[in-house]
């Protein structure tokens, strides 16, 4: 039987209410991160946990997400830090100027250049 491709199911979102709740320990792996030093697997877990969601878009408990990214396979660890790349990118660059792909508020899709 084939192994189980865990990376396929992990998506990520990033808000300011989960952004405010990270953990200290989530903050220094995160700014690590950004210096490009190399992250520890249990640095890099503490710092994707928290904005880990399952496919309907609800929030993982931090316990599952740790379970979720103990086993993915070092082939899949890099497509899972892209998505966790594009997550950041879209919580920083603001919607208005557009690179955000969807909105998320019927104010928002009102909004010029919105797509509808």
């Amino acid at each position: 039987m084939p192994r189980k491709q865990y990376a396929m199911q992990i998506r990520f979102h990033i808000d300011e209410s989960r952004w405010d709740e990270m953990t200290l320990d989530g903050q220094i792996a995160f700014q690590d991160y950004q210096e490009g030093e190399e992250a520890n697997r249990r640095g890099l877990c503490d710092m994707l946990a928290p904005f880990m969601q399952d496919k309907d878009g609800k929030w993982l408990e931090y316990k599952q997400a740790i379970r979720t990214l103990g086993r993915i396979q070092q082939k899949e660890l890099l497509g899972v830090v892209e998505q966790f790349n594009t997550a950041m990118q879209d919580f920083l660059v603001p919607k208005e100027i557009g690179n955000s792909s969807t909105p998320s508020t019927p104010e928002e899709e009102a909004l010029p250049g919105s797509g509808t």
